[in-house]
């Protein structure tokens, strides 16, 4: 802290992550859909036959090494702007493979065979595929003044960039063959990871009013754009940039023991882009179930909190 106004700060962490147990010891087989068509599918252990005949290591633990900093601004004591960005490097990130065996996939022959008597026609399991680097910048903002006597008004701003890469792999069990590279990790998990995670940017605006009994919140938060990845390239699309707004109104009485309040979370009922496809599964959840703002739309709420 240079001065009283401007403060920098720094942290540097290394962890890790075990396997969880359903990581390690969950199976089953299951009916899904390929181009329409009904598939079992297989999710299996890596002590099972099928684990040992392919050869599919133990799993090991995550490991990460994390560094951040920032700085911290603060011209006058009303006003506070902080900067930071951060480095998260995963090692050995385990993850689910994709369908080993599925028709038109690489190896899907020297699969089947290995498969006789599972009741499944394809393969999955968990292994320390890849490595990934995220890193990204958080800006925060908050201005607080007093606007009369009783009456306080305060404004906070957020802002964040994130991005995601795979750093490492995929790496393949030691008897399986390098073209399977592909099935390890399918292109649209990859994808998935590297650019349909999150928005590009995320910007959030919050404005709160106080006046005596009265409580006043307005929110609005700005999306920019996803991917929505999927087995097939060319059925991929890009999630435009959205818009959510939402408030509340609170009123307190008896000393602040009780408060009444309404309020709505994305009051003008938005909604993520609707898949173009509309195939199959689309239909019944036609919008993209990773996107922050969810798909349930307008909710409408009353409050009454009683303190005692």
């Amino acid at each position: 802290e240079p001065i009283s106004q401007l403060a920098f700060r720094g942290t540097a962490q290394t962890g890790y992550r075990a396997p969880n147990q359903a990581q390690k010891f969950f199976s089953k087989v299951s009916t899904t859909f390929i181009d329409n068509q009904p598939v079992q599918t297989g999710i299996f252990r890596i002590n099972s036959d099928v684990g040992n005949e392919l050869g599919i290591p133990d799993l090991k633990e995550e490991r990460s090494v994390n560094i951040s900093g920032g700085v911290i601004f603060k011209p006058f004591e009303q006003f506070q702007l902080s900067v930071d960005y951060f480095n998260i490097q995963v090692d050995d990130r385990i993850s689910l493979s994709g369908d080993l065996g599925e028709s038109g996939t690489a190896g899907a022959e020297t699969i089947r065979p290995v498969l006789e008597g599972t009741g499944a026609s394809t393969a999955s399991f968990f292994t320390n595929a890849i490595d990934t680097n995220t890193e990204g910048i958080d800006v925060t903002s908050k201005y607080a003044v007093l606007l009369a006597d009783g009456v306080q008004l305060q404004l906070r701003g957020a802002f964040n960039w994130t991005d995601t890469e795979i750093t490492g792999g995929p790496r393949n069990p030691t008897k399986l063959q390098a073209d399977f590279d592909a099935v390890i990790l399918p292109p649209d998990d990859r994808r998935a990871l590297t650019q349909g995670s999150l928005p590009e940017t995320t910007t959030k605006l919050t404005a709160s009013l106080t006046a005596g009994p009265v409580d006043l919140t307005l929110r609005g938060a700005r999306y920019g754009e996803m991917l929505n990845a999927d087995d097939d390239a060319p059925d991929e699309y890009t999630l435009g940039t959205e818009y959510m707004a939402g408030g509340e109104i609170g009123y307190n009485l008896f000393d602040d023991q009780v408060n009444l309040a309404v309020g709505a979370r994305n009051l003008f009922d938005n909604y993520p882009d609707l898949d173009p496809e509309q195939d199959t599964f689309d239909i019944i959840l036609p919008y993209n179930r990773a996107h922050p703002m969810g798909f349930n739309g307008r909710f409408v709420y009353s409050r009454l909190t009683i303190s005692l």
